[in-house]
C-alpha cells in the first residue's frame, strides 16, 4: 500500500472531521512510496524517527501532530527542518492523529477506561465529545486509587499528583486524556468523586478546590501513551478488513519519549 491510501484507511475508522478546528491531525508528510512497515509512537522526535529507520518503517503514525501549525520554511539548521528533511530523504511518511483519535468511540478516553477496569463508560455531558464517566468496580482509598492507576498505565507512583479537595476514597469517575483542565467545571456538575487528566497548573489546581472537585494528575504522556497500543491494535484490524494485513506491519514505538524524571 502506499502512504497515501494508509492515510485514507485511517480516516475511516477515525475521521479528520472530528478533530478539533484549531487542530492539525491528518497527513504530516505523504511520499509516495510503497509501505510494508508503520510505526505507531505517542509523537515524533529523533528517537522515534532512529527506532523507524532500524526497523525498516516507510511510514510513522502519530498522536501528536508533527507540525502543530504550518511551517514557513524549511530549515536544515533548526531542529523541526532539519528531522524534516531527514524523514524524506529516508523515504518515511508521517501522518497524525489527534484530537478526532481522543474524541471518537475506541480512541484515548474509552481506551484508558478499559485499562483501569472502569465500567459503565458513557459521555459526560452530550456537549462534550472527549470526557467521559464511569464507575470502579468498588471504592477505592486514595493510595489503593494511585497505586492501581500507577500500575494499570505502566507510571511511575511518584509521577501522579492528587488534589484531593477534602474527599478520601473514590469510586465515580469522569476523565479527559492529555490537558483536560478546560473541563474542570464540567466534570464538577457531574458531581464523580474523581476526575482524571494531565497537565494541571497550580492555580487550576485551586480552582478544582474551590469546586470541590478531586482531580488526579496523570500527566499528559501518563495519559495519552495508550494511543500506541490502541492505534496499533485498531490500525492492524483496519488492514486486516482491507485485505493487506499480511503485507503491512504494525510495530509500536518501543523508544522512551517522557520528558520528565521522576523518583
Amino acid at each position: 500500500m502506499k502512504a497515501l491510501d494508509i492515510a485514507q484507511l485511517i480516516d475511516r475508522f477515525c475521521s479528520q472531521a472530528l478533530a478539533e478546528a484549531w487542530d492539525h491531525s491528518g497527513p504530516q508528510i505523504i511520499l509516495d512510496r510503497d509501505v510494508d512497515t508503520i510505526l505507531v509512537a505517542l509523537e515524533l522526535n529523533e528517537d522515534v524517527f532512529r527506532e523507524a529507520e532500524e526497523k525498516g518503517a516507510q511510514m510513522i503514525v502519530t498522536h501528536h501532530p508533527f507540525y502543530f501549525s504550518p511551517l514557513p520554511a524549511i530549515c536544515e539548521q533548526e531542529p523541526l527542518g532539519a528531522l524534516t528533511l531527514d524523514l524524506i530523504r529516508a523515504g518515511i511518511s508521517v501522518f497524525s492523529a489527534h484530537t478526532n483519535f481522543d474524541a471518537f468511540p475506541g480512541g484515548n478516553n474509552d481506551y484508558i477506561a478499559g485499562l483501569l477496569g472502569i465500567a459503565n463508560v458513557r459521555m459526560l455531558n452530550e456537549s462534550n465529545p472527549f470526557c467521559r464517566r464511569g464507575e470502579l468496580p468498588r471504592e477505592m482509598e486514595a493510595g489503593a486509587l494511585l497505586d492501581m492507576v500507577a500500575t494499570r498505565l505502566g507510571l511511575e507512583r511518584a509521577s501522579l499528583r492528587l488534589i484531593a479537595s477534602g474527599r478520601k476514597s473514590f469510586q465515580s469517575l469522569a476523565w479527559c486524556t492529555g490537558a483536560g483542565a478546560d473541563f474542570l467545571e464540567e466534570a464538577a456538575a457531574a458531581e464523580v468523586d474523581l476526575y482524571l487528566t494531565g497537565d494541571m497548573k497550580y492555580h487550576q489546581a485551586r480552582h478544582a478546590e474551590e469546586l470541590g472537585l478531586a482531580v488526579l494528575d496523570a500527566g499528559h504522556f501518563g495519559t495519552e501513551l495508550c494511543f500506541v497500543p490502541n492505534m496499533a491494535a485498531q490500525l492492524k484490524q483496519a488492514l486486516t478488513v482491507a485485505g493487506v494485513a499480511d503485507r503491512v506491519r504494525v510495530l509500536p514505538a518501543q523508544a522512551p519519549q517522557d520528558p520528565f524524571c521522576y523518583g
